[in-house]
């Protein structure tokens, strides 16, 4: 079954409720008639609590024609260009804010916006408002921004608003607070968020076929917008459900979710081998997923996620617009904490928010929440309603209407802009009409204890107000309804209008650098014509009509003004630039060894390769086109260059695109000249082409000892001229090894030893392969001395080695024997502290052992157990047989007749048997 909460029994509930809550006469709030929500669960609120995410309770029914829909032309693996860097949340509960700011850098990374967007004031923002506190007092115990966890909907409702997207760069992420005055800096508009639904099932295929719809169409959405997809799911119990081999990921059996992370690939041949339980996996297949715990983590801060999963929650995709779409925006809702809800009888709802013009304005735009797949809507604008409680009663000024088929947040531009005078009162009525779901609108949400009175509200008379058939209307302030373990007090509808000044000239793109490629295309919601002008003049006087796209060149300053019957608006002014392309990344590589360069400034004039190369591999990142010495190359894609050494070894990597600057990155790659035997610790170079010098500028020989100087207090670096270049090399370390601990139970070390290390048991011993480790633990042999080094090699010398002094295995003081041996019993003599074990029935005890079998042979292991400050002691063991007698015996053979023979007096004997024997060994039991 579906893990979400069915809305029948949340109106059987709401019913039952409304006798014991809403008719106290001590309760100062109404209800409305048939109005339900989801609530929250205590699980949900925990979670929450802990810095998680809570998903929807919103299900969908999956029909038979979304069944037959299938993905098209999908490849069967993909990944996005630009993912964004890896972040690390630390020890706060913003995982939900890097998961959506992923997503929102990969949509603005379409509109050429490349930016690190800031996770602090997304959270901050979020959670700071003083109704927002209100929202939230009853669900956290002490109130932190940036511990406060999130819902589906937290950084959609904050983006909503215009809270941000801000810069990584103007607000570092910290815990720290934020000046409210910075709770809109923005560079773009958040207008559209693209949800998915959950579909109800009822068996195990239907479960299957809803995971096979709800992953293509994700992949579909990922696949159009070339934006990561933000989810969540269920991230604990890592040592079970983690392959940490393959950095793969897979739950077969959670309920919920508590993490949030960031879809930014797939790939549907990804082996169902890899992830740990893969036997409930019934397909290949598995997402490509950006965490934000660092780069240490899973693959770089990546981690592959199984399509199977059971927890996965497909929360959304976040588009954007210019910053500059729309001067104001109209919003009575702001507690990040939107609930779905619906009249329990039906999948249809009216709702309506009502506003004040601040100003002489043009609406253009109205934004709201659809709750289901294949949702109709209609929107109504009306001009100052004549009944303050009645919505639809002013004067109709536009209408709307169509079908969005996945849930989720929609901006609908209006089809012509509507003028309002300051002061202006003017209504967004909404119908929505579901399918099936009775869940139907997002409304802002103050959950309460239940029977507990609370006095927060979010909400005003006169702002928000619902409706069965869109005649009979009630304004919801003040109003409650009931839920599963709680109840809610409802804030304001998440409805918001959208205005710019009068004759208000948009461009579709912002200023700054852009592509020349692209054209700039301008608009006007309340004129016909718009003039511009290229050269800096006054459009007013020497503009050209705006008919099609224009053309941009390297610096051009477009002007641009609206008119109407009025006469000329303001005039509006962009200036661009054409962008240069860039790389993202560099590095130089050998055999051995990587050479990571730092693109953002100026590139080194020479590189250094491990002595012995013959060829390097150059790796460059861009999302433009990349050669390197002429070769094309991928991004990403590592090219091999041939080098020779003693001389400057040229390398261009040269980054284009149409419309952009080309441009082209110089490096004269080096081989070191200078080698070591790692062994003797000696210098080695050609000294007939090159000189070297110390940092004081003593000559080194060839072939001179360098142990003194690996073993100073200071590094040593040489000064090396060849070719009429001079470099400085710095002299290799040594290796290093920790010093190891013991395991005593286990009899190896505590720490597990990545690259091989050596041991021996005697300094006059080499280090032989037989004796090292690699990826594995150190054994430990007691009342021995070890010494534990690494070998020389791969551009380090030989590590020091360390001493290991082992103890000694203890003994135990003393003597142990058997004391009795009986019929069902035998004992031993007792010592405190050893542990007495018997083979056959796989117990232990203090010292006897009892309800043993007559006439059995026994095995008996006794020893002192190993702890953390010790090894065990040598095993005693003992091979002792219980006594018998023939009546024992004969009860035994009369038992064993029910295998050979299996008539009702042979039955009959053995079940004799049987109840004899078992009374015959209580009793005997009971005073042996």
């Amino acid at each position: 079954m579906s893990r979400k909460i069915i809305s029948i029994l949340l109106s059987i509930i709401f019913v039952l409720s409304s006798f014991s809550v809403f008719s106290t006469t001590t309760f100062a709030y109404d209800s409305i008639d048939g109005l339900t929500f989801s609530g929250l669960t205590k699980e949900d609120k925990k979670i929450i609590s802990e810095g998680g995410r809570v998903s929807s309770p919103v299900t969908s029914v999956l029909s038979k024609k979304i069944r037959a829909n299938k993905a098209v032309n999908l490849p069967d693996e993909f990944t996005l260009e630009y993912k964004g860097d890896v972040g690390d949340q630390g020890n706060l509960g913003t995982c939900w804010a890097f998961a959506a700011t992923t997503s929102s850098e990969t949509g603005l990374m379409q509109r050429g916006q490349k930016t690190n967007l800031s996770e602090a004031h997304l959270s901050y923002f979020a959670y700071s408002s003083a109704n927002q506190k209100k929202a939230f007092s009853f669900i956290f115990a002490g109130y932190n921004p940036f511990n406060n966890g999130g819902f589906d909907l937290t950084a959609c409702d904050a983006l909503a608003n215009w809270y941000g997207p801000a810069t990584e760069e103007e607000f570092p992420y910290s815990n720290v607070k934020i000046a409210d005055k910075s709770r809109n800096v923005s560079i773009a508009h958040m207008q559209n968020m693209i949800s998915f639904p959950e579909y109800e099932y009822g068996n195990a295929e239907e479960e299957a076929e809803a995971r096979r719809v709800l992953v293509a169409q994700v992949k579909e959405q990922m696949y159009q917008t070339k934006q990561a997809v933000d989810i969540s799911y269920l991230a604990s119990d890592s040592e079970e459900n983690f392959n940490e081999e393959t950095n793969a990921w897979y739950n077969y059996k959670g309920t919920y979710t508590n993490h949030s992370v960031a879809v930014v690939g797939w790939d549907d041949n990804f082996p169902k081998e890899n992830f740990n339980h893969s036997e409930y996996i019934e397909n290949d297949g598995a997402w490509l997923v950006k965490n934000s715990w660092g780069t240490s983590w899973g693959a770089k801060g990546y981690f592959w996620l199984s399509y199977e999963d059971v927890t996965i929650d497909y929360v959304g995709i976040y588009l954007y617009e210019s910053k500059d779409n729309y001067q104001n925006i109209y919003s009575h809702n702001e507690s990040v904490q939107y609930s779905p809800v619906g009249f329990d009888d039906s999948t249809e709802i009216y709702m309506a928010n009502i506003f004040t013009s601040k100003r002489a304005e043009v609406l253009e735009a109205v934004s709201f929440y659809t709750t289901d797949i294949n949702t109709k809507y209609t929107v109504k604008i009306y001009k100052n309603p004549a009944d303050k409680k009645d919505p639809a009663s002013g004067t109709p000024e536009a209408e709307i209407y169509g079908m969005k088929s996945l849930p989720g947040y929609y901006t609908e531009q209006l089809p012509y802009g509507i003028n309002l005078e300051k002061g202006d009162t003017f209504s967004v009525v909404i119908y929505l009409e579901n399918p099936t779901q009775t869940l139907t609108a997002q409304v802002e949400a103050i959950y309460m204890e239940y029977r507990i009175q609370s006095s927060a509200n979010v909400s005003n008379e006169g702002e928000s107000f619902v409706s069965r058939n869109g005649e009979d209307w009630e304004d919801i302030h003040k109003k409650v309804i009931s839920g599963v373990e709680d109840y809610m007090r409802l804030g304001n509808f998440a409805i918001k209008a959208f205005t710019s000044s009068d004759r208000y000239v948009k461009f579709s793109l912002d200023s700054g650098e852009v592509s020349l490629a692209d054209k700039l295309e301008l608009t006007c919601m309340s004129a016909d014509k718009i003039y511009y002008t290229t050269d800096g003049s006054d459009p007013c006087e020497n503009g050209i009509l705006y008919t099609d796209p224009i053309e941009l060149s390297d610096g051009i300053v477009v002007r641009a003004v609206a008119k109407d019957e009025n006469g000329f608006g303001e005039v509006y002014e962009r200036e661009y630039n054409q962008a240069v392309t860039a790389l993202e990344a560099l590095s130089f590589s050998t055999e051995f060894s990587e050479i990571k360069i730092d693109v953002t400034g100026e590139l080194p004039e020479n590189v250094l390769i491990d002595n012995g190369s013959t060829s390097v591999g150059v790796t460059a990142e861009s999302y433009s086109d990349i050669s390197v010495n002429g070769i094309s190359a991928e991004s990403g894609e590592t090219v091999w260059i041939e080098v020779d050494e003693f001389i400057a070894n040229a390398i261009e990597i040269t980054v284009s695109e149409e419309g952009y600057k080309s441009y082209t990155y110089s490096v004269d790659v080096f081989v070191n000249p200078i080698s070591y035997d790692y062994e003797k610790e000696n210098i080695i170079f050609d000294d007939t082409r090159v000189s070297v010098k110390t940092k004081y500028y003593k000559t080194v020989e060839n072939g001179q000892n360098v142990t003194s100087w690996i073993d100073s207090s200071s590094a040593m670096t040489f000064i090396v001229d060849m070719a009429e270049e001079s470099f400085l090399v710095q002299l290799p370390e040594r290796k290093t090894v920790i010093d190891p601990h013991i395991n005593f139970v286990d009899e190896c070390s505590v720490e597990m030893f990545g690259e091989r290390v050596y041991y021996k048991f005697s300094m006059d011993e080499e280090f032989a392969e037989e004796n090292s480790v690699e990826f594995d633990y150190i054994p430990v042999f007691p009342g021995k001395t070890m010494y534990i080094g690494r070998k020389g090699g791969n551009g380090k010398f030989a590590s020091k080695v360390i001493e290991w002094v082992i103890p000694e295995r203890p003994v135990i003081d003393e003597e142990i024997v058997c004391e009795k041996t009986g019929k069902t019993k035998i004992s031993f003599t007792k010592v405190d502290g050893v542990s007495y074990y018997c083979t056959q029935t796989d117990s232990y005890s203090k010292g006897a052992f009892r309800n043993l079998t007559p006439g059995e042979k026994y095995t008996f292991v006794i020893c002192k157990e190993a702890d953390a400050t010790g090894f065990s002691s040598d095993k005693l063991v003992f091979e002792l047989t219980t006594e018998t007698d023939s009546w024992f015996e004969t009860l035994k053979r009369d038992m064993a007749l029910s295998e050979t023979e299996d008539s009702l007096a042979v039955q009959l004997k053995v079940l004799y048997a049987r109840v004899t024997y078992s009374f015959r060994i209580f009793f005997i039991g009971l005073f042996e």
